[in-house]
């Protein structure tokens, strides 16, 4: 199922967890954003993370503090910085804004990919090089756990620097990306037999 989504301007969310969650929230966010458009509570680049704790604090209660599974990784433009800021925020509401490293892992294969991006990560990668490591690596953990929770055909969208919009990869890019998943899927079996 698709996880990725460019709900508002200059803003891309990445989500994990239940598909039912991720519908309810998609729905909240974008009909709170038409419906609060021209009110003082409308969503703005400083109160976005807020509003969307809030949401999760809400789904809480609703749930009679039950427990579900949402985590929504959010990259978003601020001003003119050479990157866009990430965050992530758990089914508790809690924001996390400061990260060791400058990608972020989240969902069931957190660990299993955190452990080859260590290992593959360069700090001069563009965007294209980055998204060909994500879709081998999660191709990498259906191939080693076909009944697992990764795989399917990976959803990869781009927030290039200075756009107010996200877009996908294009047709060529697919192309290069499974045409480098033989030798990908060799080196990663390899160099990372410990996740398998």
């Amino acid at each position: 199922e698709q996880k990725l989504y460019g709900e508002l301007t200059n803003k891309l969310f990445g989500y994990s967890g239940s598909q039912d969650m991720i519908k309810l929230l998609r729905m909240c966010v974008v009909g709170e954003a038409v419906m609060l458009r021209d009110s003082k509570d409308k969503y703005l680049d400083s109160n976005i993370l807020e509003k969307i704790s809030g949401l999760m604090n809400f789904f809480t209660q609703i749930r009679s503090g039950q427990f579900f599974q949402l985590t929504i990784m959010i990259a978003m433009y601020i001003g003119k910085p050479s990157r866009p800021e990430l965050h992530v925020i758990d089914s508790k509401g809690r924001i996390e804004s400061k990260f060791t490293l400058p990608y972020k892992t989240i969902g069931s294969g957190a660990d299993k990919a955190d452990s080859i991006l260590t290992g593959e990560w360069k700090d001069n990668m563009s965007m294209t090089d980055f998204a060909r490591l994500g879709y081998c690596i999660i191709k990498f953990m259906e191939d080693i756990d076909p009944k697992g929770s990764v795989g399917g055909d990976p959803h990869i969208r781009y927030l290039p620097y200075g756009s107010a919009n996200d877009i996908e990869p294009k047709v060529q890019e697919w192309i290069e990306f499974k045409e480098s998943l033989p030798k990908c899927l060799a080196d990663f079996r390899s160099s990372y037999p410990l996740t398998i």
